[in-house]
């Protein structure tokens, strides 16, 4: 379920469940069908975790810096469910996916540090 859907989307969409129930039934449903694991916003990775067991892959995108971004502070952009590296590992993720934080940032390999260091990399 991607990241930038939010409970008033999945509704406008036709699906009745919170989020958090239809993305664990769509995890169950990749892992009964043998698949090694899913990706999901990190706001339903200790729930996965906890559900699918340590052995099932947990890939997390809508990663944002801990810290403020521009005059607004930090941003979600279109994401509607993010959470910091170190969150998401420390929910359970096993991989980050980080991508505009990196890509807009002024020095995207600062960036790319900053958020691995935050993240116990």
């Amino acid at each position: 379920m991607l990241t930038s859907f939010d409970q008033d989307t999945l509704g406008s969409i036709g699906v009745p469940r919170s989020v958090i129930d239809q993305v664990d039934a769509l995890a169950w449903l990749a892992q009964e069908a043998g698949a090694d694991g899913v990706v999901a916003s990190p706001h339903e990775v200790r729930r996965l975790r906890a559900a699918r067991g340590d052995g099932f892959l947990l890939i997390t995108p809508g990663i944002r810096p801990a810290v403020p971004q521009g005059e607004g502070g930090r941003r979600p952009d279109d994401q509607a469910r993010t959470m910091t590296a170190a969150e998401a590992v420390a929910a359970g993720a096993n991989y980050i996916v980080v991508g505009r934080p990196i890509i807009a940032a002024a020095d995207p390999r600062a960036a790319a540090e900053e958020i691995a260091a935050a993240a116990g990399a």
